[in-house]
């Protein structure tokens, strides 16, 4: 059975500050491997595990951005086949 969507909204505040925050994060994480090798070093190695497919920090750390965007779509499409006369529908 799957949870109350309502009872998931206490989730859903940390993604405001993550997204707000995302840019400087961006920033940060950049110069940090740009001015400390052993840092950029630590993220190739990081990259080159198997379980992270290639993919580098930066990949990871845009999936919560991405994803905010994908909520209100997915959420719609679900509107379509919801019954409109379940007390969770409005």
């Amino acid at each position: 059975m799957y949870p109350n969507p309502r009872s998931m909204i206490p989730y859903m505040r940390a993604y405001a500050p993550y997204c707000s925050n995302f840019p400087f994060a961006q920033q940060k994480l950049q110069y940090c491997e740009a001015t400390i090798p052993d840092f950029a070093k630590y993220l190739a190695n990081f990259s080159a595990n198997d379980r992270c497919q290639n993919l580098k920090l930066r990949d990871f750390l845009i999936k919560p951005v991405q994803r905010m965007c994908k909520y209100p779509l997915f959420l719609k499409e679900m509107m379509k086949y919801a019954d409109s006369k379940h007390p969770d529908f409005r």
